[in-house]
């Protein structure tokens, strides 16, 4: 992989393959960051740069329970989690912009503004999916 952060918040990588010590191209994307240089939109692409599907997260304003973990917010690895805010919402469409994958988080929060649950609906269910608990 090969990453480059561009002046306009936004990260574009390469993915390579590697084979018998050649090095191809297998996709490429760009990462959409926030303020809070957390992960927004995501898009990816083919080696000929044709789009195969692109992702948008949206986040509360509450706090995130792993903020204050020193570290945590560098590791560029956490995308469904968020770092800072919590995820609300992660959408996934094609390359024709149709909808193809989503789910939606409902959360309850404790006097410090951290989530206690969090419940998931995929897919614009009207039923929970799952639900979490946090501990502190």
């Amino acid at each position: 992989m090969e990453y480059v952060h561009n002046s306009n918040n936004t990260i574009s990588f390469v993915r390579y393959q590697n084979s018998t010590g050649s090095y191809t191209e297998i996709n490429h994307g760009n990462y959409y960051l926030n303020n809070e240089n957390e992960v927004q939109a995501y898009e990816l692409f083919t080696n000929s740069n044709d789009l195969i599907n692109r992702l948008e997260f949206t986040f509360d304003t509450h706090n995130n329970p792993v903020k204050n973990i020193l570290g945590f917010t560098k590791l560029f690895s956490n995308l469904e989690n968020g770092m800072y805010r919590n995820i609300i919402s992660r959408n996934v469409y094609d390359a024709n912009n149709v909808l193809i994958d989503s789910y939606l988080n409902q959360y309850t929060y404790n006097q410090n503004d951290y989530p206690e649950t969090r419940t998931t609906f995929f897919n614009g269910s009207s039923s929970s999916s799952s639900t979490s608990q946090f501990y502190y």
